[in-house]
């Protein structure tokens, strides 16, 4: 029994060990110092001190004493960068130049873990410029980039092949007599373990930005830049007959606005009856959001579809793998079946491609339901296991080793 205790109390310590890792995840380094002047009061930083109260104390400091403040930043940066070598070439030689250009220093503060420092700078209330630096950064660059007359705050986006300075030679440019005081601080905008970056994020949509050669395909519609709209496949149920709707459709009849949009696809079948189909999108702008009513027309049949998961905010599209519509009034006598494979749409504040996209995935999905299986699975056999360490019971009887020992009489043939 006390196996099983040791090993929860060893469960609880990782997982709270693995959860203020996940936290600190959020916190990136910083390193202050002052490139000229004294405005910054290098102090011994306290194991017990807090490195976010330490930094704005410091940012408190500098402002008073009417001091600037130069900032590099790289879009990325971690404790671990300072040490790790398999990192791109160009912040390899930023991270290197900082810290020869510290150790030749001496006198700096280095916090290890500050949570968003970008957005504490910010909250100076004395001007912030920002701006980015695609080349090596050098003393003229500095010199001509930097205007303290418009602001007490510059900060400078290191971006992937931005330097600052030569290998071997940190910047130390020669300021205006005019800025007594700069102080200057290198951090980065997130941490390199708070999770994938914006080159690695896979929005949920179905295409996006990064699709090739989407305007090629002869699928996607882009009406007058208002109106985005993606279908593979189209086939219409109805009649007790399944209908190819063949691509592309026509989409004369359709209508931009701020308010609502309308999205006319007309489809011409090889169907003798239902030759001529035509399916309307309406949307309507409420609130922030699109809702949308959809209406099927053709030869005798006039239905509007169930489009009630067809809503996102405006700056979202909306996709759906395998996207169906049946009749909103079941009691119709014709019923209508209308699936779209690869469907996506965006109709109002449109881009160049789909932007993020609503789903039509609903609340349980495969991999939930694969997720509480699994859990079920272990609480019973957790349960098992419990009830059969808690069936052990010790003997209730012994041998007394000064009675009549036990003899058992055995024939012999």
């Amino acid at each position: 029994m006390f196996s099983v205790h040791r090993k929860i109390f060893l469960l609880s310590i990782y997982v709270f060990i693995f959860s203020c890792s996940r936290v600190a995840a959020d916190q990136v380094p910083a390193a202050l110092w002052n490139i000229k002047g004294d405005s910054l009061h290098v102090t011994p930083a306290s194991a017990l001190g807090k490195d976010d109260k330490m930094f704005d104390n410091s940012l408190k400091e500098v402002v008073n004493d009417d001091a600037k403040i130069l900032v590099f930043v790289l879009d990325k940066l971690s404790l671990e960068d300072f040490s790790a070598s398999e990192k791109p070439l160009s912040q390899n030689d930023t991270i290197q130049n900082l810290q020869k250009f510290l150790d030749e220093e001496k006198k700096y503060m280095f916090l290890s873990s500050v949570k968003d420092p970008l957005n504490r700078i910010h909250e100076v209330h004395c001007g912030v410029q920002e701006i980015a630096m695609d080349g090596s950064i050098d003393e003229n660059l500095l010199s001509i980039s930097l205007a303290f007359d418009k602001s007490c705050v510059v900060i400078l986006h290191i971006t992937d092949v931005g330097v600052v300075g030569p290998r071997g030679k940190m910047f130390k440019p020669s300021f205006k007599k005019e800025y007594p005081d700069i102080v200057g601080i290198f951090t980065g905008v997130k941490s390199s373990w708070a999770g994938m970056n914006d080159d690695h994020y896979f929005s949920r949509n179905l295409l996006d930005s990064e699709t090739p050669d989407l305007d090629a395909d002869p699928n996607f519609l882009n009406f007058t830049g208002c109106l985005l709209a993606y279908v593979e496949n189209a086939t219409l149920g109805i009649d007790n007959k399944t209908i190819v709707l063949p691509l592309p459709y026509d989409y004369s009849g359709s209508e931009c606005g701020n308010v609502s949009t309308l999205l006319q696809m007309t489809f011409k079948t090889a169907d003798e009856k239902y030759s001529n189909v035509v399916v309307k999108f309406n949307f309507t702008n409420v609130m922030g959001s699109y809702s949308t009513q959809i209406t099927l027309e053709t030869v005798d049949v006039v239905t509007d579809l169930n489009a009630k998961d067809l809503e996102a905010p405006l700056d979202f599209s909306f996709s759906c793998g395998n996207y169906v519509l049946k009749n909103k009034n079941m009691t119709e006598p014709i019923l209508v079946e209308l699936t779209f494979n690869r469907f996506q749409v965006q109709p109002f504040r449109v881009k160049d491609k789909f932007s993020e996209s609503f789903d039509c995935v609903t609340w349980f999905t495969v991999p939930i339901w694969m997720g509480v299986f699994v859990t079920l699975i272990l609480i019973v056999i957790v349960n098992i296991g419990v009830y059969a360490l808690y069936s052990i019971h010790t003997m209730d009887r012994f041998d007394d080793p000064k009675g009549k020992t036990i003899t058992v009489a055995a024939g012999v043939d």
